[in-house]
């Protein structure tokens, strides 16, 4: 059972600690935006628990460190957490991290949502090692820390709980697909990862190379490539790799940046659609656009609405009613798209009451909700 620190001595410390520490660490977290603090309003009434702690000033404070404050695929979560906020009455959001993936950044916003009292924090796992140290801090803090897009596996006794996918599967169902558009032909890929050394990636690869390894005529991994998250650096990158090695017949993708990337350089360098299988990652438009256009095969696409509300779902349940989800850890799971579905695969993903039902089975929404 986990030890928990007195309310009043962690409030107590949290208030110091936050005086000290507010100025720096808060532009140490590369931004925050306050319009998601701003609790909206509603037209129906909270269940009369809720309704009881709000009243007392007593709200449910969450915080999403996310790796990138700005990128278009950790927007999906703003919006996640802010469709919380609204569903949950007395519930309180933040938006922080960095502008560019920085696993010390994001330490420090964590560590100052622990001094400031967060009742919850979610996170993407950008590295076990690095943020090991600030996980401990939370769990002693008697703070309810959970992943979101990015687990941290040997870190699970810090952690109340995560939403990450498989990394292994994603890359397993990709490389199916890979393999099948080139049936009969060796496989000779490319491999480009938002970041080399992040566990999600490497494992999303791994998923891969299994598949590769069931490709009757065989494979060869050529070279490993890094995005940084930038999609000119991806552009760059894939450049260099076409010129090298003009017999990559494949590149897939770890980074919602790479696929349409790769695509404008086949297109800069005279490739025509098809001529280089890419598998993606993600749904932004521009991907999308190149499955449209035949350039890029498919892609799996996580839902990171789903990674800003389950979590702070998750925090404003065991608050306000004393609820644990039916499962701690769970599988987010991915959706393929290809040139079939590329206008309807999301249609469900904004949908919190279907994550709702499936966690607290014997849960009514109406009463968490305040909805009539």
């Amino acid at each position: 059972m986990r030890k928990r620190i007195k309310k009043s001595v962690k409030k107590g410390a949290a208030l110091i600690l936050s005086m000290v520490l507010a100025a720096g660490m808060l532009a140490g977290c590369g931004g925050k935006d306050e319009t998601a603090e701003k609790e909206p309003e509603k037209e129906t009434q909270a269940p009369e628990e809720a309704k009881t702690d709000a009243e007392n000033g007593d709200k449910v404070k969450f915080v999403f460190v996310t790796p990138l404050i700005a990128h278009q695929v950790w927007l999906g979560a703003k919006e996640g957490i802010e469709q919380a906020q609204k569903d949950f009455p007395g519930l309180e959001v933040s938006w922080v991290g960095p502008t560019g993936l920085d696993a010390n950044e994001m330490i420090k916003c964590i560590e100052l949502a622990i001094a400031e009292g967060a009742d919850g924090i979610a996170t993407f796992g950008l590295s076990e090692s690095a943020m090991e140290s600030c996980f401990k801090d939370c769990y002693e803090a008697g703070i309810d820390l959970y992943t979101a897009g990015g687990d941290t596996p040997n870190l699970h006794q810090y952690l109340a709980g995560g939403c990450n996918p498989d990394a292994v599967n994603w890359g397993y169902l990709g490389g199916k697909e890979v393999s099948k558009a080139l049936e009969g032909k060796k496989i000779v890929a490319a491999e480009m990862l938002y970041q080399l050394d992040s566990e999600l990636a490497i494992g999303v690869m791994e998923g891969y190379e299994k598949a590769f390894a069931e490709h009757e005529a065989g494979f060869e991994v050529v070279q490993q490539l890094s995005s940084d998250s930038d999609a000119t650096v991806a552009l760059q990158h894939a450049k260099d790799l076409f010129t090298a090695y003009p017999e990559v017949n494949a590149v897939v993708c770890c980074g919602g940046e790479c696929a349409a990337a790769i695509a404008q350089a086949m297109k800069e360098m005279g490739k025509e659609p098809g001529s280089v299988i890419i598998f993606g990652d993600g749904m932004q438009e521009d991907c999308l656009e190149e499955i449209n256009s035949g350039y890029v095969l498919g892609s799996l696409a996580q839902n990171y609405f789903q990674y800003g509300y389950r979590p702070a779902m998750w925090t404003y349940m065991k608050k306000m009613f004393g609820a644990q989800p039916a499962e701690t850890f769970v599988d987010a799971g991915v959706t393929p798209i290809n040139a079939e579905n590329v206008d309807s695969f999301a249609d469900h993903f904004k949908e919190g009451k279907q994550w709702f039902d499936t966690d607290y089975p014997d849960k009514d929404w109406s009463e968490a909700t305040g909805a009539k």
